[in-house]
């Protein structure tokens, strides 16, 4: 849910549906995993591996990196066979040169209408932590957390997360301490 002292950055919500026989869900969290672990590998910050811990996580569970600087957590709801799931994706910046800490919090939304056909909706929004700002900041320009989101395992999610990031490009990338990557 979205803290009222937090600054909105990305708000949308698409239609995915697939031709083949695939699970849209697992292929979300498998796309999340993607990403997120050779950009913390870069950031020097270790996230989980292992498929099981990605696969309880899609089934409604919690997890951190080694360090405690990016924790995942999850609900998810089963009723007549179709999915219904949320996630949250929070990333912990410290202060940089004087910046105020900050940080940014995904939040993914899937809500399976048939087999084939979900609804996803994403929510990206950043708090700074009380410190001084440094407008001077070498991070403002560099990409935000979770709007890189891609892949190419199923068409109908990388086109739909494509037309997410374009939406992210369009309203001009990110602001101050932006994650490395």
């Amino acid at each position: 849910m979205l803290d009222l002292s937090s600054t909105l950055f990305l708000k949308g919500k698409f239609q995915i549906t697939s031709e083949q026989d695939t699970d849209l869900l697992w292929a979300l969290v498998y796309k999340i995993r993607g990403w997120m672990l050779p950009k913390w590998r870069r950031s020097g910050e270790q996230l989980p591996e292992d498929l099981k811990v990605w696969s309880r996580w899609k089934m409604g569970g919690s997890f951190s990196s080694e360090n405690g600087i990016v924790y995942l957590r999850s609900r998810h709801f089963e009723e007549n066979e179709l999915h219904f799931w949320a996630c949250q994706i929070t990333e912990s910046w410290s202060s940089r040169n004087g910046c105020a800490p900050r940080e940014w919090t995904t939040e993914i939304g899937f809500c399976q209408h048939t087999v084939s056909s979900v609804e996803v909706s994403i929510v990206i929004y950043y708090s700074d932590r009380p410190d001084t700002a440094d407008p001077s900041d070498v991070y403002r320009h560099r990409r935000i957390p979770a709007s890189d989101i891609l892949g190419a395992e199923v068409p109908a999610v990388d086109q739909a997360f494509s037309r997410a990031s374009n939406l992210r490009m369009a309203r001009g990338g990110g602001g101050h301490h932006d994650p490395p990557g």
